[in-house]
């Protein structure tokens, strides 16, 4: 059976609305499922059954009593099995992420520091291509 790798959004909602960006995790599922099933369902069942909390608690890193929420899959990739596809195996490519990164951030965005990149879909055009394109 093929393997899948589901983007989950978890966001850490407040219980009264900050003036701030909110806390996000993008959580990686891995989900193994028939190509005709629904990976889509199995993901977002996955994410409920995480997020089982319906209270608002305080979190020493964060300014108000706030709770996660699944905010929805952002997307679904199966895993590319470079083994016999018995299973899983070392090298095998889990997930990836489209980016577009100006020269000088890439090195930044490698060291993990903050820097801007915009994040694409494998099946779009560059950025600058579209708005070029857009402008005509």
């Amino acid at each position: 059976m093929p393997w899948f790798v589901a983007h989950n959004l978890m966001v850490l909602r407040p219980e009264t609305p900050i003036d701030e960006p909110l806390l996000c995790w993008e959580n990686m599922i891995l989900l193994e499922a028939e190509y005709d099933s629904n990976v889509w369902e199995m993901a977002m069942r996955r994410a409920m059954d995480v997020d089982a909390s319906d209270e608002y608690t305080l979190r020493p890193d964060y300014p108000v009593p706030s709770r996660w929420e699944f905010a929805g899959t952002r997307k679904i990739v199966e895993v590319r099995q470079d083994s016999d596809g018995v299973g899983l195996a070392n090298g095998d490519e889990l997930t990836f992420n489209t980016l577009y990164l100006d020269e000088e951030a890439i090195d930044t965005f490698i060291s993990g520091e903050e820097c801007d990149a915009i994040i694409g879909n494998e099946a779009e055009d560059p950025p600058a291509r579209n708005l070029t394109r857009q402008a005509e």
